[in-house]
């Protein structure tokens, strides 16, 4: 099978992007992602940009009422002419309307350049966004729903065991870092079973067979 060229490929990534969030969030005709842009890279290697198609994200509605956003930015690109695409850095980012308010963004970075995981989740210190969204007649809504259906899946908070919720919480100055770190194999600590992947994330990679 062969390899198609690293543009194709961007843009292949790009549709399965949009199809998805037209799947979630239902249609939108001038569609959620923008066409992805070609960037230089080292080593005269061509990189590419994929990106919200909104400047200012795209609203997440409850009610007909815009109460969050969704922006993200993948930069990937192909070690070497006939290798797979891969992503290099990518930002996923959840914001409060109307004052666009970080409540969280999740960070994946290929190459490392500090301690911090290469994958991780950066939460807002002061997170009177996501109050004010949960106290809205939206979140109300939601936490019906859940008190209606007595699910037995909850959320943990951050000063849940190790062994059920290895998050670690760290200030940067900036809000709080959440770096999750998993049990080693050796460890006689039981991961959470509620059908999430507990083992340590492999690069990511967006050919066919990922």
């Amino acid at each position: 099978m062969s390899v198609p060229e690293v543009g194709e490929q961007a843009t292949g990534f790009a549709q399965r992007i949009e199809t998805l969030l037209q799947n979630v969030l239902g249609e939108c005709p001038d569609g959620y992602v923008s066409d992805p842009e070609g960037i230089p890279l080292r080593g005269g290697r061509t990189g590419y940009k994929i990106m919200q198609r909104a400047e200012r994200g795209i609203p997440l509605d409850s009610d007909g009422e815009a109460v969050a956003s969704l922006s993200f930015r993948y930069i990937c690109s192909c070690k070497a002419d006939g290798e797979w695409l891969q992503i290099d850095k990518s930002v996923i980012m959840i914001t409060a309307e109307p004052d666009r308010l970080p409540i969280f963004h999740y960070d994946y970075n290929r190459v490392r350049t500090s301690e911090t995981p290469g994958a991780h989740i950066n939460i807002s210190g002061s997170n009177d966004a996501a109050t004010r969204i949960m106290l809205s007649p939206a979140g109300e809504a939601l936490e019906a729903k859940v008190d209606a259906k007595n699910t037995s899946t909850k959320v943990p908070s951050q000063h849940s065991p190790p062994s059920t919720f290895p998050w670690e919480a760290t200030d940067s100055g900036q809000g709080l870092k959440m770096s999750c770190k998993w049990p080693s194999t050796n460890s006689t600590s039981t991961p959470p079973t509620n059908g999430n992947n507990t083992s340590k994330p492999a690069e990511k990679n967006t050919g066919p067979d990922n």
